[in-house]
């Protein structure tokens, strides 16, 4: 996790000046001070900004990769305060009044002053909701950032676009995707289809993504490692955990039947 975190704290660097010294004013909307930038990384698209100045500096980051479900969000500032490593954050989109709670994990890199905020795997059917001109609200214990995310649409689409430059670098048939009436869905809780027991007895953490083929009966018919985690035990133990318990849908095709289908997972193995 440490090694993840730092990954994120390379990126977010760039994009944040010097610690503050006064915690965020909530009543305040922080416009952005940089455009929207498309960052093509190795494995996953993030689209970055910068909100606020001095004080009230904020980096904000979204990013995609396997799934077309989730999406990685990540908020680091100098002035958000030091929370405990697990917690809820709400996402909240105003005018609208849509909101989502998500898991949340908080971190700081050894050396540097500013603490980020972290979700995986929020809920993606949030960003097709976006206007043009949007106020995210985030919101963790009782912290608040707001964000104006002026011309996010137009930022969204572009990430949608390498987003599947990426898919179509790892083997992954979008066309054949998008031309199926529903894609497979999870059956149960996805939590409980890769366990504690599952891990290895190694040292190494990292993210195993799978090109998975779901069969008629839901059941996955085969598992490929589209992208390593570094450490061949761990990515061994995702497909056979995955092998074993997860259960989908089938997906249904543009004639209604159903048939095998692949999708992409993604495994996160960190310790503690």
């Amino acid at each position: 996790m440490r090694l993840m975190i730092a990954k994120i704290g390379l990126a977010m660097a760039l994009l944040l000046s010097a610690p503050a010294t006064h915690a965020q004013d909530a009543s305040v909307v922080l416009q952005p001070t940089t455009q929207w930038r498309v960052n093509y990384a190795e494995n996953e698209c993030q689209l970055l900004r910068t909100f606020g100045s001095g004080d009230q500096m904020v980096a904000l980051r979204f990013a995609r990769s396997a799934s077309s479900r989730t999406f990685d969000f990540v908020l680091a500032a100098p002035a958000m305060p030091r929370f405990a490593h697990r917690l809820k954050v709400t996402l909240s989109l105003d005018p609208q009044g849509v909101e989502t709670e998500s898991d949340g994990f908080s971190s700081q890199i050894t050396g540097r002053e500013e603490h980020f905020l972290r979700i995986f795997d929020a809920d993606a059917s949030l960003l097709p909701q976006f206007t043009a001109e949007q106020i995210l609200t985030v919101r963790a214990q009782n912290t608040v950032f707001r964000l104006n995310l002026t011309n996010v649409r137009a930022a969204i689409a572009a990430l949608q676009t390498c987003q599947d430059d990426l898919l179509t670098g790892w083997g992954f048939d979008l066309a054949a995707y998008r031309a199926l009436r529903s894609a497979p869905n999870p059956v149960g809780n996805e939590a409980n289809w890769v366990r504690t027991s599952d891990y290895p007895g190694t040292w190494a953490t990292g993210i195993t993504t799978m090109r998975l083929l779901i069969g008629v009966s839901g059941r996955v018919a085969n598992c490929v490692v589209v992208v390593p985690s570094g450490s061949p035990r761990l990515d061994t133990a995702a497909c056979d955990a995955l092998t074993e318990r997860a259960r989908y849908s089938p997906a249904i095709s543009a004639d209604g039947s159903p048939t095998e289908a692949s999708i992409l997972k993604r495994v996160r193995w960190q310790r503690g």
